[in-house]
């Protein structure tokens, strides 16, 4: 089950980002390097934003709810995620400004992109694990 709604959220956002990332790359027409890793990276984070999703509506389910719009819309968990996607975009933005003078961009969007994957990584197994555990027992 957390696989389906995990594949189901990459299936609607990946998709919009797909073609939003490939518009960007057209009108922006970066150097080469670039059209390599920023996709990448959109699909890393959107990855992760379902991994957060998921992990968070674990910890924090709401099953006292009396309209389906709320455990999807109003929950905490939806709210944590929401604002954790602006607080990790902030972050890795600020991040980048702070250090932009030692460093290249693409050097800095291939790290930021290996962080990524990593908390990917560590969200995925948990869920695997104590994620599933958790599940089995709502």
């Amino acid at each position: 089950v957390l696989y389906a709604k995990l594949k189901l959220h990459l299936l609607l956002t990946l998709i919009p980002a797909a073609l939003l990332t490939a518009a960007a790359l057209v009108v922006l027409q970066p150097e080469p390097v670039y059209f390599l890793l920023i996709p990448v990276a959109v699909g890393l984070f959107a990855v992760l934003m379902g991994l957060v999703g998921l992990c968070l509506g674990l910890k924090m389910p709401n099953l006292s709810w009396t309209d389906e719009t709320v455990p999807v819309k109003q929950s905490l968990s939806v709210m944590l995620t929401l604002f954790g996607g602006w607080v990790i975009v902030l972050g890795l933005g600020g991040l980048y400004f702070a250090v932009a003078q030692w460093i290249a961009p693409a050097v800095y969007l291939g790290l930021a992109s290996v962080l990524l994957a990593g908390a990917s990584a560590v969200l995925f197994g948990w869920l695997r694990t104590r994620g599933a555990a958790i599940f089995r027992w709502l």
